[in-house]
């Protein structure tokens, strides 16, 4: 994860631009569904920011039909079948995949998640864990951290002499197989 600088001490974490961004998306996406109100406006910016529209639309398309595991078996056994086929994934391009685990201690895990409900603005209530325990206090603790990143953002965006923020991704990619579309054709 790397930071993205700007005026004096602020930094954020360029995860947390591109959670801003993906969350401003995914709201735009509820209410056009909801007033049939256009967004192009708002996805075209976010492209021209650096945004990867169509792996952003493809991620939140899987997160909202709760078909993570399936996508990760999927493009696990697209790597592997490249291979075979003498394809394989040098060292380079396997790095570039962020990895964690599920594994991760209870408190850890509630912080992180706490971590992106802030960075995507969702409700402080939101919390799934009990708000006197340890991992409450570290989704809140995480929660706060997010907020105070997200925050950060909204300033750098109101600010007219502000650059334009890069998220992660590729604009020029629309060549890119829809995964969702592809797991969903596997089943």
């Amino acid at each position: 994860m790397t930071d993205v600088a700007h005026d004096h001490n602020t930094k954020v974490s360029t995860d947390a631009v591109t959670a801003f961004q993906l969350s401003k998306l995914r709201r735009s996406k509820l209410e056009v569904d909801s007033t049939g109100n256009d967004h192009h406006t708002l996805t075209s910016e976010l492209e021209a920011s650096g945004l990867n529209m169509k792996a952003a639309k493809d991620a939140l398309k899987i997160v909202k039909k709760g078909k993570v595991e399936a996508t990760v078996s999927y493009l696990e056994s697209l790597t592997r079948y490249l291979r075979i086929l003498g394809c394989p994934l040098e060292k380079q391009q396997l790095d570039m995949f962020e990895h964690g685990t599920a594994l991760q201690p209870i408190d850890e895990k509630a912080y992180d998640e706490g971590l992106l409900a802030g960075r995507m603005g969702d409700d402080e209530f939101d919390s799934p864990h009990e708000l006197n325990s340890d991992s409450g206090r570290e989704w809140a603790r995480g929660y706060d951290v997010g907020q105070t990143e997200r925050g950060r953002i909204l300033a750098m965006e109101a600010e007219p002499s502000a650059e334009l923020i890069k998220g992660d991704g590729d604009a020029d990619n629309d060549d890119q197989t829809d995964i969702e579309d592809s797991v969903t054709a596997a089943e």
